[in-house]
């Protein structure tokens, strides 16, 4: 009876847990249709809801971005520097990789007045993003990895100077 009743209640935090993991990865989704359509203040409504259902909520396999990232993406759309600053650091303390979360902090840092720090983010965030990329078309050129960036448009509009100032 006792390992019916703690199998029942397992079983119950296993179904709730995936519940949540659903619910903010639909929240997710809505925040980037919302987000790609301009409704910003839509989008940042989604992100925090989803970042409260799961904090550490990742999305992508191929270029991975935590919740944190979405959130300070739509905070810095949004107008709000200050929270986009502080949530953008908060993306990077979690995982260093997130390039993007790195190129928007450094556009937040540059709106706010700190322009030097500011424009070693976005070159590092850019060069970070240029590697991605360059890595997923080569590594995955058989698969999906074709279909990201195919004519080098993207990694064109990289300026250089972004990949050889850190290279």
């Amino acid at each position: 009876m006792k390992a019916k009743l703690s199998l029942a209640l397992f079983s119950l935090v296993f179904f709730f847990s995936g519940c949540t993991a659903f619910q903010a990865g639909s929240d997710v989704n809505s925040g980037r249709r919302a987000f790609l359509t301009g409704n910003n203040e839509t989008a940042l409504s989604y992100f925090q809801s989803a970042a409260q259902q799961d904090p550490n909520y990742i999305y992508g396999f191929a270029l991975p971005q935590g919740i944190w990232s979405y959130v300070g993406r739509a905070e810095y759309a949004t107008g709000k520097f200050p929270q986009a600053r502080q949530t953008l650091e908060r993306a990077l303390s979690l995982n260093k990789e997130q390039d993007v979360a790195r190129l928007y902090l450094g556009l937040t840092l540059a709106r706010d007045g700190d322009h030097q720090r500011g424009l070693k983010e976005i070159e590092g965030g850019m060069k970070g993003l240029y590697e991605q990329i360059e890595y997923i078309t080569q590594a995955h050129r058989f698969t999906y990895g074709r279909f990201w960036d195919p004519n080098r448009e993207i990694r064109s509009a990289i300026p250089r100077r972004s990949c050889d100032a850190f290279g």
